[in-house]
């Protein structure tokens, strides 16, 4: 952004040069910067800059050569604001930009830059600086040692404090400014040390409060009389916020009398920095450290008189505020603080109840915070800190109220063990747990309530104030005390109302309130059908509404629907007393549905589908019948979607295959069943039918997708139960016959699960009925023909290895040409 062409402020000689060309207004003493009287004024300080710097050069010359160096100290009461600032002169000066502060200024005369040996590291006017601050500390040290010696107040000390503060005048006529301030430093020390010792006995805390006020009018005359020193008044001022505190502990007034005299204190402090005294700053500075102790004080002692300083803290603050503009933001949040402060302790409660108290000052804070932003420069800053210090109040609410909020959301939960018990005929809060009642109570539900009505007059983020609306609105009936079905509804229709907003946060944030709702409801058996029964709707309405917006939109709501339809697939069939193969039946189905509708809502909704089925077969792991009618289940709706979703083909295939064949095994190995091939095989030529059908009508259709289902319900059982039969036997037999047909059928139709599934049977009922032989065979040859053997196949596989793996290209071409 544009920065101001000047670098000063012509009224408090304040630097800008990080001001930004919109603050029209210098930030510390709110004097205009625009208009052609401020551009005259730059132009003319400009001026009196070049002619000091002109002046200075003059000088130099004067002395001869080497005392350029000498002619760039200037004496402690040198020359006027314009010259000590240097300025720089706006832009669009003209001429008169030309002599800016750069241009009589730019470095020493022709004589001081001709090279020579290496000079000082320390400028004469430090090492200065350095001698008389350790001649001062030294004669201070000495004068105490001797009084500590004398024992008492004596005429000689009295005489060297009089010299002490008489001799700065002669020193300022000979102009050794310096030396003056140090030795009325030693004389300002001298009348403190006689000040202690003419200390009466017993005199105590009363004789220090009016010994500090006399020193701290004695110093300010003294600094009065001699305006050249700056060393006096600065330290009457620090010197003045002593009398009233130690007058107040004198009297034995406390705590609440001593916070009265520190505030007062600082209030003739603010008066005085409100003034254009040089000295300003300092009487600023002891304001904050007389006021900040008292202040703390009155936060925590509460009562009507602690309030009453809170609220002179409050106005004292703002006062500054104007004064000084670029603390305006600090002063703005001591004034808030201050002001909530004495808002929650002017209230007649106590423990927990005073949290709203405190949470409506902070409210009304942040409405006088708004009114301050419309008084620039120094409002706006002080609006921030008061609005920063009220956010903190409204944080440490929420922070107060996390614990009982998460409780009525996770809480009900528990429920899932104790299901259809009953919930007790109370208010809710005895129901919101099987045996836990609610920790909250109505300061939560006050709490929730002033933070959102905060947050719905200031406007903060949108997402924020939704979250804190509906957590009040969904712990109102626990801190109301309203009956199970009422707060069981209003979570209900809660969670809907969030449903039907626009954006994904309504619908995040909807799923607390249908955790919640979810249960609650397994307490009793009606309410989980009807409350599942309506967020399901809900949630599948928002998944379907629009199905084209937001996509975080309908993955949360999806998923939420499939939950909510699984759970109904589970209770509705518990309710009416069904077996749990009924219960993994509908989880099937609701899975099936979920993954062929995914492509139209999310992802997310495949994945819960796929969930619903897995709990399913959970349920029925341990009945070996009702897990082969939940494997049985879950295959059929797999083949189902299978044939809908081109995308998922090839791996529902599998999965389907995979499902029917375990189902078909585990029913027949609960059943005792010796002869599976009676129950498997009417079932193949259907399945081969519909494969011969769905490739006529896809030619495109792997062979795989089209007859894999059939071959392996033909093939496996009677393979697995192969081994427990000797070989010879009638079932090797049967398998390797229709292996070995399988394989001719797959051959002369180019077709490859065929030739695939019939080849593997094959070959392993080959290593069936073969494997005894082999093992007899090889058990009768001696210890030297298997290693012979083993290195005649490798010097054979070596010597044709080049044409084998031709021949073995060739073939996987072929294969791969294969239906």
């Amino acid at each position: 952004m544009e920065r101001l062409a000047f670098g000063y402020c012509p009224a408090c000689l304040r630097g800008l040069g990080g001001v930004e060309r919109t603050r029209l207004w210098c930030p510390y003493c709110a004097l205009p910067l625009a208009g052609p009287v401020l551009a005259e004024v730059w132009n003319v300080d400009a001026e009196l800059h070049r002619l000091a710097a002109r002046r200075r050069e003059l000088l130099a010359a004067a002395r001869g050569p080497g005392a350029a160096g000498w002619a760039g100290e200037r004496p402690a009461w040198g020359p006027g604001p314009a010259a000590r600032s240097a300025p720089v002169p706006p832009a669009g000066g003209g001429a008169r930009q030309a002599h800016g502060p750069g241009a009589g200024a730019s470095g020493p005369g022709p004589a001081a830059r001709e090279p020579g040996p290496a000079g000082p590291d320390v400028s004469a006017v430090a090492v200065r600086n350095v001698l008389l601050v350790l001649g001062g500390v030294l004669l201070t040290f000495a004068a105490l040692a001797f009084a500590l010696v004398a024992g008492g107040p004596t005429l000689a000390l009295g005489l060297v404090t009089a010299a002490a503060l008489a001799l700065p005048a002669v020193l300022l006529r000979r102009n050794l400014g310096a030396t003056a301030e140090a030795v009325a430093a030693v004389g300002l020390a001298l009348t403190y040390v006689d000040a202690y010792l003419l200390r009466p006995e017993g005199g105590g805390r009363a004789y220090a409060a009016v010994a500090t006020a006399v020193l701290a009018a004695g110093w300010a005359g003294y600094g009065r009389l001699l305006p050249a020193l700056r060393g006096p008044l600065p330290a009457a001022l620090v010197m003045a916020q002593l009398p009233l505190p130690l007058g107040a502990l004198a009297a034995g007034w406390g705590g609440e009398g001593l916070s009265w005299a520190l505030l007062l204190t600082a209030a003739g402090d603010v008066a005085v920095a409100r003034t254009r005294w040089r000295w300003a700053p300092v009487a600023g500075g002891c304001a904050a450290a007389v006021a900040a102790p008292a202040l703390l004080f009155s936060a925590f002692a509460g009562g009507p008189a602690s309030s009453a300083r809170l609220l002179l803290g409050v106005g004292l603050a703002l006062y500054a505020a104007r004064r000084w503009p670029r603390w305006a933001t600090a002063l703005g949040a001591t004034a808030g603080a201050a002001l909530i402060a004495a808002g929650g302790g002017s209230a007649p409660v106590e423990g927990e109840a005073l949290l709203p108290v405190y949470l409506l000052a902070a409210a009304a804070v942040l409405a006088g915070a708004v009114l301050l932003a419309s008084r620039p420069p120094w409002g706006e800053a002080a609006g921030r800190g008061a609005t920063g210090a009220a956010a903190v109040v409204h944080a440490a609410g929420l922070v107060w109220a996390a614990p009982a909020v998460a409780q009525a959301v996770f809480a009900p939960a528990a429920w899932a063990r104790r299901a259809w018990e009953g919930a007790p005929a109370g208010p809710a809060r005895e129901a919101l747990t099987p045996s836990v009642p609610w920790s909250g109570g109505w300061v939560t539900l006050a709490v929730l309530v002033i933070c959102a009505g905060s947050a719905a007059a200031f406007r903060p983020h949108r997402e924020g104030l939704l979250a804190l609306g509906a957590a009040a609105v969904g712990v109102a009936p626990l801190a109301l005390g309203a009956p199970y079905p009422v707060a069981l509804a209003v979570l209900v229709v809660l969670a809907v109302a969030l449903l039907a907003l626009p954006g994904p946060a309504p619908v995040l944030l909807a799923l607390a309130p249908a955790w919640a709702a979810g249960g609650w409801a397994l307490a009793e058996r009606g309410a989980t059908v009807a409350v599942l029964a309506a967020l399901g709707v809900a949630f599948a309405a928002t998944a379907a509404w629009r199905t084209g917006g937001d996509p975080a939109r309908r993955a949360v709501a999806g998923g939420a629907a499939v939950v909510c339809a699984a759970g109904l697939a589970r209770a509705v069939p518990a309710a009416l007393g069904a077996p749990v193969e009924t219960a993994a039946l509908a989880l099937a189905a609701v899975a099936a549905a979920a993954v062929a509708l995914a492509p139209r809502v999310h992802p997310v909704t495949e994945g819960a589908g796929y969930a619903a089925a897995a709990w399913g077969l959970a349920l029925t792991a341990g009945d070996a019948g009702a897990f082969s009618v939940a494997l049985g289940a879950c295959g059929a709706g797999a083949a189902v979607v299978a044939a809908l979703r081109a995308d998922r083909r090839r791996e529902l295939t599998a999965a389907a295959l995979v499902l029917s064949v375990l189902a078909v095994w585990v029913r027949m190995a609960a059943s005792g069943v010796t002869v599976p091939e009676a129950y498997t095989l009417p079932l193949v030529p259907p399945l081969l039918v519909a494969g011969w059908l769905a490739r006529r009508r896809s030619p495109a259709l792997s062979s795989w997708n089209a007859y894999a289902h059939g071959l392996c319900l033909g093939l496996l059982p009677s393979l697995a139960l192969l081994p427990e039969g000797e070989p010879g036997g009638t079932r090797a037999l049967a398998v390797g016959a229709g292996a070995l047909a399988v394989t001719l059928v797959g051959a002369r139709y180019r077709l490859q699960a065929p030739m695939s599934l019939g080849g593997g049977a094959l070959v392993y009922v080959a290593g069936h009925e073969l494997g005894p032989y082999a093992v007899s065979l090889i058990g009768g040859l001696p210890g030297w023909a298997a290693p012979a053997v083993a290195g005649a196949v490798l010097l054979a596989a070596g010597a044709t290895y080049e044409r084998r793996l031709r021949d073995a290209r060739r073939l996987r071409d072929a294969w791969q040409r294969l239906g």
